[in-house]
């Protein structure tokens, strides 16, 4: 939990803060319309609903974001233990921090690198934490409908998808497609061949 401390001491405090005067807004928003039908409750109710929108919520909400960013940590260490992702570090991939610039998420450590000037940016995907997700941030690219449908079909050949600011693609850590390290680094090599031919220059600023 020192690490979680560490990483969004600032986080935490802006989360508690806002969760707890959104809480307060609406306690105070559903209490005045209570005053104005006259079914206001008692003194002591009111107060005890307070410190539970105010204090106990926030904490709640926290805690189970704390709950999975700590499962996150736990799976993300057991599929970086997994062959042959073991070794990504021997490809170039380094330990960085995600989320750094962004109060709404919580900073979480995953791995990059740089290639022929695209960041590639592997963690647990969201959708499944049995799968790696390697992202590599974009600049968009304007596309028509049909381009758009044309690039799709491609893309999913290669197992690649479009994301929010980014193109990825996904690892299973229970059954990956490669053994060795050297496959996966040739695969990561074709993945930024394909989108330097289609166009799509590397994000300016990568944020990760």
């Amino acid at each position: 939990m020192d690490t979680f401390f560490k990483l969004n001491r600032a986080k935490i405090r802006f989360a508690f803060v806002a969760t707890s005067l959104t809480f307060i807004g609406f306690v105070f928003l559903v209490l005045t319309i209570a005053y104005f039908e006259k079914s206001l409750p008692g003194k002591e109710f009111i107060i005890a609903v307070f410190l539970a929108a105010g204090v106990g919520l926030p904490i709640f909400i926290i805690t189970l974001s704390y709950t999975k960013w700590l499962y996150r940590k736990v799976v993300r260490r057991k599929a970086f233990s997994l062959q042959p992702f073991n070794q990504v570090e021997n490809i170039g991939f380094v330990n960085s921090f995600s989320n750094i610039e962004t109060k709404w998420d919580f900073t979480e450590k995953v791995k990059t690198t740089l290639i022929d000037g695209y960041t590639l940016i592997v963690d647990i995907s969201e959708e499944s934490s049995k799968n790696l997700e390697l992202k590599i941030p974009v600049e968009w690219k304007k596309l028509d409908k049909t381009s758009f449908n044309e690039l799709t079909d491609k893309f999913n050949r290669h197992n690649i998808e479009f994301g929010i600011g980014c193109l990825k693609k996904k690892y299973k850590t229970n059954g990956p497609p490669f053994i060795k390290i050297d496959e996966l680094k040739l695969d990561l090599e074709k993945f930024i061949e394909l989108i330097k031919e289609e166009g799509f220059e590397p994000k300016k600023k990568a944020c990760i």
